[in-house]
């Protein structure tokens, strides 16, 4: 039963995941948790972008495994509906997870990129095209497999 339904899962995540490969991803130009600017538009590339929530079980339980990338590759993440910037910073520093953080906080961001799911991995290109998207739990090795893949 537990493998039908990771399957049933996965089937779904795939068939509810924006489809954007070759695309240029929506603009995006926000600040940091940290007060960094960020824009898609002049950050270094090849680029894993995550949309990701504090409420949602399985970005918790994929969080470690974008915190390890994080620390070998560029990576912004993004915390959707998930309260103030205090409330993630709070929830990034309980769990010991390290990564830069734009907070989406009335979900404007993830609409603008089509994300119902969560989480949703979209692995921009050095072209600056999407190279890659998913949604639902990746482990690190599947995440640094797909992201050698696409040329990172």
């Amino acid at each position: 039963m537990a493998v039908v339904t990771v399957i049933a899962t996965s089937v779904i995540g795939y068939l509810r995941a924006p489809s954007f490969e070759s695309a240029t991803p929506p603009e995006l130009t926000a600040k940091t948790l940290e007060g960094k600017p960020f824009s898609i538009e002049t950050a270094p590339k090849p680029l894993m972008l995550h949309f990701w929530a504090t409420w949602c079980p399985t970005c918790r339980a994929e969080a470690g495994n974008i915190s390890r990338v994080a620390s070998e590759a560029p990576v912004m993440t993004v915390a959707v509906k998930s309260g103030s910037d205090g409330e993630i910073e709070a929830f990034l520093q309980k769990n010991d997870l390290r990564f830069p953080v734009v907070s989406d906080r009335d979900g404007s961001i993830a609409s603008r990129f089509g994300i119902t799911v969560f989480p949703t991995t979209i692995l921009i290109g050095k072209d600056g095209k999407v190279a890659w998207s998913e949604t639902g739990y990746t482990s690190t090795w599947g995440l640094k497999l797909r992201m050698w893949l696409a040329g990172f």
